[in-house]
């Protein structure tokens, strides 16, 4: 996920402004980057606390529905 967000926002000549700016938004990677400067903005954390639990909130449904299944 980090690569393909790096990916997605490196080249800006590849999408109109308002999908950059919403991808910049979502990159991981340009979220990251603060981090490894040495700088905690909250945002960032929270965005990465969020970002962690939507996921595990979707790995928690299909062990869920696996389980309904009987798989």
């Amino acid at each position: 996920m980090l690569v393909l967000s790096w990916f997605l926002t490196w080249n800006e000549a590849v999408a109109s402004e308002p999908v950059m700016r919403g991808l910049l938004y979502l990159s991981l990677f340009d979220r990251f980057y603060g981090f490894a400067s040495g700088v905690i903005d909250t945002s960032d954390i929270a965005f990465f606390l969020l970002f962690s639990g939507f996921f595990l909130f979707l790995t928690l449904q299909v062990l869920h529905s696996r389980n309904w299944r009987g798989v």
